[in-house]
């Protein structure tokens, strides 16, 4: 007797008929599967934390070239621009113990309610000592 196969898609308790390593009862339940896992993947925090942190970056880049230096922008601006300030990759202190929103080599640093300062948080950490 063959083996009684079901189809892979969950929603789906149809019978599985045809070549031996067939997996899905027809197009449309092979599709619907393949979209289903393919959304848990888009939501999956490992996947998309890394791209908010690289748009970070790459806003504050921007922002860093076109001013040749250190920026003061509003918080507006920056969330008009995509920044989302939940995703970071570290955080630094200053010697005169000001803090560092870090996004890979550029950093922001919160002036007040409304403005922060973004600089690189490698070298042109502001008032910092150097060597």
């Amino acid at each position: 007797m063959k083996d009684v196969r079901v189809c892979l898609n969950p929603v789906c308790d149809r019978l599985v008929l045809g070549r031996s390593d067939k997996k899905y009862c027809c197009d449309g339940c092979r599709s619907a599967h393949y979209n289903d896992t393919k959304q848990e993947r888009k939501s999956d925090p490992i996947v998309t934390i890394p791209k908010f942190q690289k748009n970070n970056r790459e806003i504050l880049r921007v922002i860093y070239e076109k001013n040749e230096g250190n920026a003061i922008v509003s918080k507006i601006y920056l969330i008009g621009l995509g920044f989302n300030f939940m995703y970071h990759t570290h955080f630094m202190i200053t010697y005169e113990r000001k803090f560092l929103q870090c996004c890979f080599d550029y950093a922001i640093r919160v002036i007040d309610d409304y403005l922060v300062e973004v600089c690189k948080s490698n070298d042109d950490v502001p008032n910092s000592k150097k060597n």
